[in-house]
Formats: structure tokens, sequence, C-alpha cells
């Protein structure tokens, strides 16, 4: 199997990444990143006010601990506001509007990770709550600091590479199903396959994290579809010139209204958004790897997702 080869970097596709990573970068660093330091400092004030309780001995109230509860939805309204902020910057542009979407959930994590996770016993609120309980083993918050440089966009990242035919699958469309979880279950079953194509012939150009994250956005959907489990399969062939991909599930279908509508922008049938959507998907394929996108869905069969994109002869 050829593995990925280097990143090509023609002079329009370079430009058009150094202008992308000064917007974001700009946006980062004069909008997003003051107000996440002014969230976390509010933040920061009040839990070391709860901690210096602690560490006098002296009781946790449960009012406290209420107010400790709405200081994170503050929290996550902020983080909120400034997602909103990044979408509004310039609703057209596919890749600004995704890479500062996707880096201010980063941040988000970052900084303030599983600190509201009432169900997981390693974040501070359950730790709290059992101290209040118990009065035993107090929770230490470690907040850490934000470092602008590690944060920054870097143009090169930005071009697409050229990759071995079997990396959309191997890599971007694995790496989708570990991150949603989805190998672990043993309610979905995942069929594969793959294309035989002679790989010292012919690569394909892409963006891997963009091409995981819109695979991740059609496991989700997928998964969505099928709550008592099913099966996802995924498929490649060769037709002319193209890598065709086909994703489809067992799920419950689309309606024919909502799919004539699925490319709409704030269309959604999810009660929570977590990723891309699906116009932002079909704007990466077609826009920016200049394929062609497709959702065909059959009551009683499923939705069937069509995918296909460009082949590179190598010379």
């Amino acid at each position: 199997m050829a593995e990925q080869s280097e990143k090509y970097a023609p002079e329009k596709e370079q430009n058009f990444a150094e202008q992308l990573c000064k917007q974001a970068n700009d946006y980062l660093q004069n909008i997003a990143f003051p107000q996440f330091k002014k969230l976390q400092k509010n933040f920061k004030t009040f839990s070391e006010e709860i901690e210096a309780k602690i560490k006098s001995k002296k009781k946790i109230t449960q009012d406290e601990l209420y107010k400790f509860r709405q200081v994170g939805k503050e929290v996550n309204v902020g983080v909120d506001k400034i997602l909103a902020g990044s979408e509004q910057l310039d609703k057209e542009n596919f890749m600004l509007t995704n890479l500062l979407m996707m880096r201010t959930r980063g941040l988000k994590n970052q900084l303030f990770g599983n600190l509201y996770e009432r169900d997981d016993p390693e974040s501070y609120t359950h730790q709290l709550e059992a101290y209040i309980e118990t009065g035993e083993k107090a929770p230490r918050l470690n907040l850490p600091a934000m470092n602008l440089d590690e944060l920054k966009f870097i143009p090169e990242n930005l071009v697409p590479v050229k990759d071995s035919v079997s990396g959309i699958g191997n890599r971007s469309f694995f790496a989708a199903l570990a991150r949603e979880g989805i190998r672990e279950r043993d309610d979905i079953n995942i069929n594969l396959s793959p294309a035989t194509i002679d790989e010292e012939k012919f690569s394909i150009a892409h963006l891997p994290d963009f091409t995981t994250e819109a695979f991740q956005e059609l496991i989700r959907n997928a998964v969505d579809a099928m709550p008592s489990g099913g099966t996802i399969e995924y498929k490649e062939k060769k037709q002319g010139d193209n890598l065709v991909i086909t994703i489809s599930d067992t799920g419950k279908s689309i309606s024919p209204e909502n799919l004539k509508k699925i490319f709409e922008k704030g269309l959604t049938t999810k009660a929570k958004e977590t990723g891309m959507g699906l116009p932002l998907v079909k704007t990466y394929f077609e826009d920016i790897l200049g394929g062609k996108f497709e959702i065909k869905s059959k009551e009683g069969k499923g939705t069937t997702v069509t995918i296909a994109l460009p082949l590179s002869k190598e010379k």
C-alpha cells in the first residue's frame, strides 16, 4: 500500500491558506482569546473562594454549590456566544467558519474540560459534591494557561495533501469511527468494502482533518437514525476519473420534505448540534475538493450518502 505522499502547494492555494490563517488568527487573538480569558478569570475567581473555604476547613453550602453550577452555565453561554460570533464572521467562507468552530470547541475543552460532568468521578463537580457530602478528599482545581502561539493556524496545514486512495478509508473514516466510539459498540455493525485501485497510478487530494470531521458528521447522523442499533456500510469504487464513496445506514429514512431542504443552513432535526452540519459537509466535498455530494433516503431502507472525489494520476 502506498504511503501518504508529500504535500503540494501551488502558489494560488498557498496564498489562499495564508490569507485564511491571517483571518482566523486575527479573530482568535482579538476576539475569541480575550473572551475566553475573561470567562476563565470569572470562573477562577469564584472557584478560588471555594478552594479557600476548603483549605480553612469551612463548610461548603448547597447554595455555594448551586452558585458554582450557575457559573458553569455562564461559561457555556459565553462559549456559545463566541461560537456564534465565529459563524457570523463570514457565513460563506466554509474553511474560515469551520476552522474557528473547531478551535473554539477545542479551547473550551482545553480550558474547562469536564469540570461540569457530574457523572464523571474525575470531574471537579463530582469531587466537590462528594467532598460536601463526606468531608473527605478535597478537590483541587487546575486550570491551564492559554498559549496563543500554540493555537494559531499554520498555512502549510491548510493546503490539501496528496494522499493514497486507501488513506480516505484506512485513515480518515477509521479515525471518524474511533472518535465517535462506534467500534466499541455492540449494537452497531460496520461493513467496509474498499476499492481496489493501483495506488502507484492514482492519488487523491484532501485535508485529512476536515475529511475525518465530515465523516464524523455522517456517522453521527447514521447513528442518530438507528436508536436501536443497525448497520453502517462504507463502500468505495473507481468510476471513471473519480473515487466514489457511499456511506449507508439501516436507520429511519429522511422524510421527502426534509430531504428537499437537507442542505439549507439552520435546518436540523436534532435536539443538539455538535459538528459541521450537512451544508458545510457538502461545501467541503464539492467546493473545496471539487467533488460531488448527494443524499438519498427511502422509507424502510435507510439513507445513503454518495461522495465522488476526483482522482489524480501519478506520473
